[in-house]
């Protein structure tokens, strides 16, 4: 997640501000590799998902920061493919 978060986005039902975005983004950057159960739990307690009965969402906190690090790898693709074409449009 190395793109500069610019708005809100709304994954697994929920909204996410762009501070959270941002937040999450340095966390990443912090501890690129943490095991999958420790930053659900983490992230869970950040972002206060809960369900009514207090526990944590785990899965649909996962699943987010899933779709999230898809997004932001289709993001710093086609921003390579950009840069690339310009590239060569520039030796042309």
């Amino acid at each position: 997640m190395t793109k500069t978060v610019t708005s809100t986005l709304t994954l697994s039902g929920r909204k996410f501000s762009k501070k959270k975005l941002i937040g999450i983004q340095q966390t990443i950057k912090t501890f690129p590799n943490p095991e999958p159960d420790r930053i659900g739990s983490e992230y869970c307690d950040y972002l206060s998902w809960t369900t009514a009965q207090s526990r944590n969402k785990h899965n649909a906190c996962l699943d987010a920061l899933e779709k999230l690090e898809k997004r932001s790898s289709r993001v710093a693709e086609q921003t390579s493919a950009k840069k690339a074409g310009k590239q060569e449009s520039c030796l042309d």
